[in-house]
């Protein structure tokens, strides 16, 4: 049975391992190779392959789908230690979770960061935009995952400072700003922010490990999870 609502995410196993392979092709390979730049269009099929598609819940099995449905984890549910919602606790914050991804989004960051410092002055414009924006991205996507999840006007006020930090930067490196990239910067971190605390983040934890999923009604998850248990239903 689907578990509609709620899919798997990229945080942890091996999701998160396709996830930074994808940040290597995407990031690394076009740099470090300059020629190499079709790599990165391998990267983003990477990317979209480490995104879940669906969660089912079959016997007493739970099934989390990736790679477009053609890749399964099979959890059993005897297996489960404990679930719970973790953007519903109090001071809750997703790095105490998932360590591992805040390590690859920092590291990527940090590469990108490098790669714009040693850029040098007068070349086409969407060298720039590319290194600015995937720093502005990353360093949001920080801000939220150490914030706990009731603080989203301080993740919104963080988005307006790191829009900033940005700009600050195209000015340093292109000695002009441009309106029209900083707008769709700032849009599209707005929306970023608010599609991150629109979902439930639920965190399961069983004896190989942990499993994000988002969910927009966990309470249907954790009833199909319940109802699968053998004497819990």
């Amino acid at each position: 049975m689907r578990v509609e609502g709620t899919k798997p995410a990229n945080f942890s196993g091996l999701p998160l391992i396709l996830l930074g392979f994808s940040f290597l092709l995407i990031i690394g390979v076009p740099r470090l190779a300059k020629d190499w730049w079709y790599i990165s269009l391998v990267g983003w099929l990477f990317l979209a392959a480490s995104w879940g598609t669906s969660v089912e819940v079959e016997g007493e099995t739970l099934r989390l789908k990736y790679a477009f449905g053609k890749l399964t984890i099979n959890v059993p549910l005897s297996e489960i230690e404990d679930v719970k919602v973790v953007s519903k606790l109090e001071r809750a914050v997703m790095i105490r979770e998932f360590p591992e991804l805040y390590v690859l989004i920092t590291a990527s960051a940090l590469f990108v960061f490098l790669d714009l410092l040693l850029l040098p002055s007068g070349l086409l414009e969407g060298y720039y935009f590319g290194d600015i924006g995937l720093i502005f991205f990353g360093v949001l996507y920080l801000a939220v995952m150490s914030l706990p999840f009731n603080r989203i006007n301080i993740a919104f006020l963080f988005g307006v400072l790191d829009l900033f930090f940005a700009t600050l930067l195209m000015k340093l490196k292109m000695g002009y700003v441009d309106p029209v990239s900083v707008l769709i910067w700032g849009v599209l971190g707005l929306l970023f922010v608010a599609e991150y605390y629109r979902k439930d983040y639920v965190v399961i934890t069983a004896q190989r490990g942990k499993y994000p999923l988002m969910a927009q009604k966990p309470e249907v998850l954790l009833k199909s999870i319940i109802g699968g248990v053998p004497g819990e239903a």
